[in-house]
């Protein structure tokens, strides 16, 4: 009951984010009574995304993977450097000095870090290349500094390691519940309706999602599961 009550409000709570934080597709970064000022940061646009997928995660409801991929785009852009990382301002934000970037994970990780497991995730939940490019990017632009300071790069190392072990798992929503703990390295999407012939006997059959290059060389293969 405590994690239906705990899900129920992540969605209201989303709701409520989509619906009131943002502004002819432009999100803000507060809101009392109305919308604040001022214009949300790159690390919000990450981890809202971020929100968005976990929710999706949970009860894949595909109006969250909508959400996500809208959050995703205006984070591209708005904040994108031509190296694949995001400034902490958007281009349409006119009274700062310098538009700086942030790549350290300390006590909370850099949005950079939280938009390559998202992108990634995203990469193997829907196929589609554009997002397994950003999180190469991203990976290539950090990788050298991750390598030289592993601890200040955490959360990046750990979007890394979903690419090394994680899975595509694509199940029924009747069998979410049964299966999610399964695999904890895993991504879940929703299995399209099964073949007639098809329904009665559990099936797993391997799939490679569709990526850049470098990624599918890398990437183990994900199973689909099928009911």
């Amino acid at each position: 009951a405590g994690q239906g009550q705990a899900l129920d409000r992540a969605v209201l709570l989303a709701e409520f984010l989509c619906r009131n934080m943002c502004r002819q597709g432009r999100y803000y970064a507060s809101y009392r009574g109305t919308l604040g000022p001022h214009p949300a940061t790159s690390e919000d646009y990450a981890y809202l995304s971020y929100g968005l997928l976990k929710l999706y995660q949970a009860t894949l409801d595909d109006r969250w993977l909508s959400e996500c991929r809208r959050v995703l785009q205006g984070l591209t852009e708005l904040f994108a450097d031509s190296d694949g990382l995001f400034f902490m301002s958007g281009r349409d934000v006119s009274d700062v000095p310098v538009r700086t970037k942030d790549t350290y994970d300390g006590a909370l990780p850099s949005g950079n870090s939280i938009a390559a497991e998202v992108f990634y995730s995203m990469a193997l939940i829907t196929g589609e290349k554009q997002y397994a490019q950003a999180f190469e990017k991203i990976l290539t632009a950090m990788g050298p500094a991750a390598k030289l300071h592993p601890m200040s790069y955490t959360a990046l190392l750990s979007a890394a390691l979903l690419r090394e072990k994680g899975l595509r798992v694509e199940i029924a929503p009747a069998l979410f519940e049964e299966l999610r703990g399964v695999y904890p390295l895993a991504v879940f999407a929703r299995q399209e309706k099964a073949p007639a012939d098809q329904q009665k006997t559990p099936a797993c059959r391997p799939r490679q999602p569709a990526a850049s290059s470098d990624l599918s060389k890398d990437a183990p293969q994900a199973k689909i599961c099928t009911p």
